[in-house]
């Protein structure tokens, strides 16, 4: 099997950007970090695919559609089943697109805003430019695994006595009841050598949280993704890339909502936040590259992958909802004389509704891709997908690693449990989500053959 690795600066120019995650877009043209695309290509005698990851919170559909234009002219031989294109949830990145199902934020024209498609376009190039790098860089590899057990993701769904969950919720309040879920697992890592030497080539390294530390604020970041490149080019060389994916993570946040004596909390947000992040998966990276679990020589690594499409039924609106939401934004106490939303959240929410009540289809459809690197499973979900999923996966498996990958090729929105939906919270509501419950079981049982499938053609 050969591997490859490249990368590019992805960083938009021109004119202020549109900040993604939060209900209102907020515009700048400040860097704290460069952003990235990294690609990863892996190719053997049965398939190619390739992967790569970007410095966003997640690849909106247009724009995946307008890479994989862009790579079929560009690369040889190029099929878009090939193409894994993930976001690395950072939330002080672009906003790519106006058209996800989910969202009800919308472009503000302006002089100084860097129009959408010219953002795209930018992106693009950077992801082109990583890819064409990786197929010139591929060689014969070995391949090594290991887990890092630090703690990156906590639950960020607190609930109370009355039932109900709130996202960031005090915990402080004397009707506390506990987390919704339990904090996150394990980072997993691939570590890719070419063939007979020690000389690495790229890292593929997949973290349950989301990159978020700095978050809200006026200013472009790669978030804690910037400080584990860096440091992980200091000890291993300029050469060497690194992959970096998300995993299951829709109720995982890096921020540790309980104080633990560290009672003014100055660092759980923000840049600072970024970096102690970063230089604890940094290090545990390059620790755990000592002691993998297991190793594959060139010999003995195949690859193959699946693709396929889900039709993920749609959450739609009950009438009594629609009701409420034309109410509410037909109520002019529930907007200022500029026509602003008091609050801002609930109107979204509402909006939301509406948008949703007009949508024409019942079925979304968005790809999964399924993988084997030597006896590693890995596979994709076009959403942020709640860790019970992705752990009823893994149970299916007991003899595999697997290592599950959000926010991939598309994006659904949130894709919580039932039981989540029972207790609300912003990551349930319907402007928050796109397909229901039954779309998560369609998504095991989907994972599963394909793995299943996978596993058969060993």
């Amino acid at each position: 099997m050969k591997a490859g690795f490249g990368s590019a600066d992805m960083t938009p120019y021109g004119g202020k950007t549109a900040v993604a995650g939060s209900i209102r877009l907020r515009y700048t043209d400040e860097v704290l970090d460069r952003l990235q695309a990294v690609a990863m290509v892996i190719q053997d005698e049965h398939c190619r695919t390739i992967w790569v990851s970007c410095d966003m919170c997640h690849p909106a559909h247009t724009l995946t559609g307008e890479i994989i234009s862009r790579l079929s002219m560009s690369v040889v031989g190029f099929c878009p089943d090939e193409l894994i294109i993930n976001g690395t949830h950072a939330t002080a990145c672009c906003h790519t697109s106006d058209d996800e199902p989910q969202s009800t934020t919308r472009h503000q024209e302006a002089q100084d805003h860097l129009p959408l498609p010219e953002l795209r376009r930018q992106i693009t190039d950077a992801v082109e430019k990583a890819v064409l790098q990786a197929v010139e860089n591929l060689c014969e590899c070995r391949m090594d695994y290991a887990l890092c057990d630090i703690l990156t993701g906590f639950c960020r769904r607190t609930m109370y006595r009355d039932g109900r969950a709130v996202m960031y919720g005090d915990v402080y309040r004397e009707d506390f009841l506990r987390m919704e879920y339990p904090d996150g697992g394990p980072t997993q890592v691939l570590y890719f050598y070419e063939a007979g030497t020690q000389r690495i080539l790229g890292i593929f390294a997949a973290v349950p949280c989301p990159s978020q530390c700095d978050e809200s604020n006026a200013h472009l970041s790669g978030d804690y993704w910037a400080t584990v490149r860096a440091l992980v080019r200091e000890e291993l060389g300029d050469d060497v890339k690194v992959v970096a994916a998300c995993r299951a993570a829709g109720e995982l946040s890096p921020h540790q909502l309980f104080r633990y004596g560290n009672f003014e909390r100055p660092h759980e947000y923000g840049p600072e936040k970024s970096r102690r992040l970063g230089t604890l998966i940094a290090e545990s990276i390059l620790r755990e590259r000592k002691r993998p679990v297991h190793s594959w020589d060139a010999d003995a690594l195949e690859h193959r992958r699946l693709t396929q499409t889900i039709p993920f039924p749609v959450r739609m609106p009950s009438v009594p909802e629609i009701e409420a939401a034309q109410a509410y934004m037909n109520d002019p106490d529930n907007f200022n004389e500029h026509s602003e939303a008091l609050k801002p959240m609930e109107a979204a929410a509402h909006k939301g509704v509406l948008k949703r009540s007009g949508f024409a289809k019942t079925t979304y459809e968005a790809p999964v891709s399924a993988l084997s690197i030597g006896n590693v499973l890995l596979y994709t979900a076009p959403c942020e997908l709640f860790c019970e999923y992705a752990q009823r996966i893994a149970s299916h498996f007991p003899r595999r690693a697997i290592i599950d990958v959000q926010l991939a090729n598309d994006c659904l929105g949130y894709l919580p449990t039932q039981e989540a939906i029972d207790h609300g919270g912003y990551s349930t509501l319907l402007m928050s989500t796109v397909t229901t419950p039954a779309g998560g079981e369609l998504l095991i049982e989907t994972v599963c053959a394909m793995l299943d499938t996978l596993i058969g053609q060993e």
